[in-house]
């Protein structure tokens, strides 16, 4: 080889190296600095892969995880890639002819695979065949029924055409309307930037303001708690006089309560006398109505006057006067105005018992 510089490098991104001597293009080869993809030229025209030259002696492949295949490269290169950590010390190494004798004898079992895989398939292909024997015969018969309903979809679709041409022109409208929309929209959009910047500037001047007011609310908040300070040492002055008013106050309640139940004594008392008085109505109109039954003469009766009797404080008896005998000394010979009167004393002294007995329960 001639020593004269005029070999060119070119690497896989299309930059050039050079020129170089032989001897220099085989020292960037042991150094690593032609890879698999890089290219010479003697001329920069006519380009070769620098894997292809048997006297660069890159013949050195490195099988990377994955299936993957880095080279050939030289071996001082692959030691290179070694020792620096480019490649892991446990990798794979091949020379192009090892690579080539290993490929073939993977081919050679993928294709005992593939032919026995293709007998199966063979097999499977034959029941298919019969299923698609069957399935051409309810396929032709279905073919039939299909050339009705295709007819009928047909028109179906021509309906369908006109439908989406007039939706298209609809949409194509409110596309027009959408676009001018979001025009819009982005004309508010920087009519709100411009509000936000301004408002964002407000709330500063806001913010700082509420600082100022946290502040006043903070000292207002001391004075509160020990304005509370202050009313917790006059409330602990005060409770016993709450003590006392609360049970000066269940006191007052229990008596209430007392006073209702006479009160409600009272009201059964007055309810009784009503009956009382309503008892003694009807027995003066059944005297009224005895005595004007009565034929007697006159000078047969003896009038005698009535004997009253003073009630006394207490509520009467109402025994004596349900009994009949109205404060007469008996009940033969008595005229009717003695009656009425009788009855109208009866009725005053029964008023006079009940607004005493329920003066005195109140």
């Amino acid at each position: 080889m001639s020593e004269t510089p005029h070999w060119w490098v070119r690497n896989d991104s299309n930059s050039y190296f050079g020129p170089v001597t032989w001897d220099g293009l085989l020292e960037w080869v042991r150094d690593g600095r032609l890879g698999p993809e890089s290219e010479i030229s003697q001329d920069r025209q006519i380009w070769s892969r620098a894997a292809l030259n048997p006297d660069l002696k890159m013949e050195w492949v490195a099988e990377l995880p994955g299936g993957r295949f880095y080279g050939p490269i030289h071996h001082d290169a692959v030691q290179e890639l070694l020792q620096n950590g480019g490649l892991p010390a446990d990798t794979p190494l091949y020379t192009r002819s090892l690579l080539n004798s290993d490929r073939e004898a993977r081919f050679e079992k993928a294709a005992a695979m593939y032919a026995e895989k293709e007998g199966r398939w063979l097999t499977r292909l034959h029941d298919l065949d019969d299923k698609l024997g069957r399935i051409s015969a309810a396929l032709e018969t279905a073919e039939h029924k299909q050339a009705a309903t295709v007819n009928e979809y047909e028109t179906i679709v021509r309906n369908l055409k006109s439908g989406f041409a007039e939706r298209e022109s609809k949409f194509s409208g409110q596309l027009e309307e959408q676009a001018t929309r979001l025009k819009e929209a982005e004309n508010a959009q920087v009519s709100l930037r411009e509000r936000l910047v301004r408002e964002q500037s407000e709330a500063a001047v806001r913010e700082e303001k509420l600082s100022r007011q946290v502040t006043d609310a903070e000292a207002v908040r001391d004075r509160a708690i020990k304005l509370q300070q202050e009313t917790q040492a006059k409330l602990q002055e005060f409770e016993p006089e709450v003590y006392r008013l609360r049970h000066q106050n269940e006191v007052d309640q229990r008596r209430i309560s007392q006073l209702e139940e006479s009160v409600t004594q009272s009201r059964d008392e007055a309810q009784r006398l009503t009956a009382l008085v309503s008892e003694l109505q009807d027995q003066l109109q059944a005297a009224k109505t005895s005595f004007r039954t009565r034929k007697v003469s006159e000078s047969d009766i003896e009038v005698l006057e009535p004997e009253i009797v003073e009630a006394e404080p207490e509520p009467r008896d109402t025994g004596g006067a349900s009994a009949g005998g109205f404060g007469f000394r008996n009940g033969a010979g008595v005229s009717m105005a003695a009656l009425e009167q009788q009855l109208q004393w009866e009725l005053s002294q029964l008023g006079k018992n009940s607004r005493v007995g329920g003066d005195g329960q109140q």
